[in-house]
């Protein structure tokens, strides 16, 4: 049950205002480009949280910092070749405005995202994947409906 609960509130406190964003983002400016990631890795080495609690907000940002890389002798290769892939992926996001596909993703490129396409990419070394359909959409969809823009 407490896991159920910490999904809703997740999903509403910090999943769906991001995707509700997301889709509104280049609703209005066909110019903007909306892409959309969600990181379902969870390491061995980097749990402060219990084994239901499941990957929280920001757990990405061990990797982008590079403490895989940093101190090696404490994390696997999958930890440090993420490390290396989420790296790859934020700086040449923010050379170019488009990010790459993760190394473990077979693709030509990121896809947009917006309300009628909700692409995104799933984060992960083991099963990293482009999915069609917006993450948690059932109850985003709910609370969707209680949020006038």
């Amino acid at each position: 049950l407490l896991k159920q609960i910490m999904d809703v509130v997740g999903a509403v406190t910090l999943l769906c205002p991001v995707v509700l964003f997301g889709e509104q983002f280049g609703a209005f400016e066909p110019r903007r480009k909306a892409y959309f990631y969600h990181f379902t890795y969870r390491s061995k080495k980097n749990n402060v949280w219990p084994d239901w609690f499941g990957v929280g907000h920001s757990s990405e940002l061990f990797y982008v910092f590079g403490k895989p890389l940093k101190y090696r002798e404490q994390f696997d290769d999958i930890d440090r070749a993420l490390s290396n892939d989420v790296i790859r992926i934020w700086t040449t996001f923010a050379k170019t405005g488009v990010p790459p596909l993760p190394s473990n993703v077979i693709g030509k490129q990121w896809p947009l995202y917006n309300q009628s396409h909700p692409n995104h990419v799933i984060i992960n070394p083991l099963k990293a994947s482009i999915k069609h359909d917006a993450p948690k959409d059932g109850i985003c969809n709910k609370w969707r409906l209680s949020v006038e823009l």
